[in-house]
């Protein structure tokens, strides 16, 4: 998944520019007065370089996406994230956390942090914008069709390997029966599961598709219990 999404230093250090508290809206939360930067290396885990750089349009706004893991628990992660972000700033998932950090009156400090299994290291995802990111508008001919009542939330494009996603509001449905009646809609379009949380007895609200027309591609679709879904698709050369 790439509750996606959602989505986020310069050489060897990563500076969040985030302020302690008592430092005005910064997007920080507590007592103190100190407006001592936040480093956010001191992030357990956090490694110090990205893994890599992607060159993204979000929402039509061209952007340079970092991507970087920290090896630490889920736990300990949410609670320093809790503790120092303040709610405003905060939005939490089943399986995400998106922070963003004000750093100007028009730029902020923007990062995704994504959960996989519990003994895997968190991705984390930065961007940096100067300036407001405009609404979605138009929906990607390259994704699925948005599901019926859902509108357009996020939409990134990573030209470099091909690659489109889009987040999207569904309206707080069901995401076990959402991604059951989607996945025969996907299915009718040539689109196969390759696995089966898409049954009702599994009761999953994601999964991976892959068809070999008109295009090989792969596709992960994921309905979240916040309201927000996501789609992802990558060509597969």
């Amino acid at each position: 998944m790439l509750l996606m999404l959602l989505a986020f230093g310069a050489g060897s250090d990563l500076y969040a520019r985030v302020y302690w508290p008592g430092s005005g809206n910064s997007g920080t939360s507590g007592s103190s007065g100190s407006k001592s930067p936040f480093h956010a290396s001191e992030l357990p885990g956090l490694s110090k370089k990205p893994l890599t750089k992607e060159e993204v349009s979000i929402n039509g706004q061209p952007l340079t996406l970092e991507i970087y893991q920290l090896k630490t628990s889920r736990e300990m992660l949410t609670s320093i994230l809790k503790k120092r972000i303040k709610p405003e700033f905060l939005t939490a998932g089943s399986d995400f956390f998106r922070v963003i950090i004000p750093t100007g009156r028009h730029s902020s400090d923007r990062w995704l942090f994504v959960f996989a299994a519990p003994d895997q290291p968190v991705t984390a995802f930065r961007i940096e914008q100067d300036s407001p990111v405009p609404p979605a508008t138009v929906w990607p001919r390259e994704l699925p069709p948005l599901p019926a009542g859902s509108k357009a939330d996020m939409i990134m494009e990573i030209p470099r390997i091909n690659a489109v996603y889009g987040s999207f509001d569904h309206a707080n449905g069901d995401p076990v029966q959402l991604l059951v009646s989607y996945s025969a809609r996907l299915a009718s379009a040539g689109w196969h599961n390759a696995g089966a949380e898409h049954s009702p007895a599994i009761r999953g609200t994601g999964e991976i598709y892959f068809r070999n027309q008109p295009e090989r591609q792969i596709l992960w679709v994921k309905f979240g219990e916040n309201g927000i879904g996501a789609f992802y698709m990558k060509n597969i050369e």
